[in-house]
């Protein structure tokens, strides 16, 4: 199962973790800010699942967790400055993009007997 829906679940776990300290940080309420960051952890968890391999756009889960990283820390550090709780879930943020680019991935294709394998973000038969 890991190898072949690795980076989904990184991002699964990211988007656990990321609520997880959203809720359980300051003041153990999710506000308008703490309720964004779990919206941007969710879709990076349902991008990188949804996103199929594909041997023509071989790093498209890495760039979708990438991206959306990139989103969660420049939201965290533009609306109220950042705090120092804050640099930790921008930290988390930075680890799901590299565990996503780690994690393995694999499909079985369309032509019988191929499967597409995605390892470190790149292609490996």
């Amino acid at each position: 199962m890991i190898r072949k829906y690795g980076k989904a679940l990184v991002a699964i776990v990211y988007a656990v973790v990321t609520t997880g300290y959203q809720l359980l940080s300051g003041d153990n309420q999710i506000d308008q800010v703490e309720a964004v960051s779990i919206i941007i952890a969710a879709v990076t968890a349902i991008g990188v699942y949804l996103v199929p391999l594909s041997p023509a756009f071989k790093s498209a889960k890495t760039i979708i967790g990438a991206v959306l990283a990139g989103l969660q820390i420049l939201v965290t550090s533009i609306i109220g400055g950042v705090e120092p709780g804050e640099w930790m879930l921008m930290a988390i943020a930075m680890c799901s993009a590299l565990g996503i680019g780690f994690a393995p991935a694999r499909t079985d294709s369309p032509v019988v007997g191929q499967t597409t394998q995605v390892n470190f973000g790149m292609y490996d038969d």
